[in-house]
């Protein structure tokens, strides 16, 4: 809560390429559980405000952690960590993100 909008922005692209390792820690799986509240929060109250290019944005900023989450969701759905990742994208992804994972584990 500390951290502006174009800070939070910059600090997640340093995640890229770690998500799962993160995911997996007992730590690191609360940072992602957190970039994921706070980027679809963010993109939510963006389009909220009709900023539909900003929430857009957002939304795109965050989508490698989505990636990675449907990508490895029936192993991270069996994980002691990473199914709390999965709980946060169905909970506060925006609709296409939150389809994709849910679409996802209907298929496993």
């Amino acid at each position: 809560k500390c951290l502006d909008q174009t800070q939070v922005t910059t600090l997640i692209t340093k995640f890229r390429s770690q998500v799962l390792n993160f995911t997996h820690d007992p730590n690191g799986n609360h940072v992602i559980q957190k970039c994921i509240q706070v980027m679809s929060s963010l993109a939510k109250a963006a389009a909220s405000r009709n900023d539909t290019d900003m929430a857009s944005s957002l939304s795109d900023q965050l989508q490698f952690v989505v990636d990675d989450v449907v990508a490895n969701v029936e192993s991270l759905s069996k994980h002691r960590y990473g199914c709390r990742v999965v709980q946060r994208a169905i909970e506060f992804c925006v609709e296409h993100q939150k389809d994709a994972v849910l679409k996802k584990i209907v298929e496993c």
